[in-house]
């Protein structure tokens, strides 16, 4: 009211009180799977936050760099560095400013295929004289969990397989003359 007695109409304003973080907060990389094999290092990452609007994800468990961001259920990332374990860090944070604890989740970065592949055969004689092109076929490579043998170089209907360093029989295709036998492997991590 004024000196002079005159008395306002009420004037009125309402705040939301919220001191509460956002609750379920999760994070997935590549939908919890145990490798991450791209090249450049890129992954999706799964979020997940009940009364979030923002969120910061990071590399570093300092957040060092990050920024608050609009919050999103996908988002395409980069791990960071050589292979090995990565793990990647997100906090939610709501129109208020309330923060969550940050959330974690970790994955093998591994982009390197078995190394160190060789197939010999009959134990390195440069020849045979099996009558049904019969020889005996020895595989190793470091890091390998399954294989392929092959006649052929783009290994047109041959199976993947249990890697197995042990001595197998391996018929040769096609008549008499120079043959080539190829084999590849895979690890875990396809």
């Amino acid at each position: 009211r004024d000196r002079a007695g005159n008395v306002s109409e009420v004037a009125m304003d309402r705040a939301v009180v919220d001191t509460e973080p956002p609750v379920d907060c999760k994070i997935s990389i590549n939908n919890n799977a145990e490798y991450a094999t791209d090249a450049e290092g890129n992954v999706q990452l799964q979020l997940f936050s009940r009364g979030a609007n923002y969120m910061m994800v990071s590399n570093d468990p300092t957040f060092e760099n990050a920024v608050w961001e609009p919050y999103q259920r996908n988002k395409n990332w980069k791990l960071a560095g050589d292979d090995g374990i990565k793990t990647v860090l997100v906090k939610y944070k709501d129109f208020a400013g309330n923060q969550s604890e940050p959330q974690v989740d970790d994955i093998l970065f591994d982009r390197q295929p078995p190394y160190d592949g060789e197939i010999v055969m009959d134990k390195g004689h440069p020849t045979t004289n099996h009558p049904d092109k019969v020889v005996l076929a020895k595989v190793r490579a470091k890091d390998a969990v399954l294989m392929q043998v092959s006649n052929s170089e783009d290994f047109k209907g041959a199976r993947w397989q249990a890697y197995s360093p042990l001595n197998f029989s391996w018929v040769l295709a096609g008549d008499d003359g120079l043959k080539q036998t190829f084999v590849r492997f895979q690890d875990k991590a396809g």
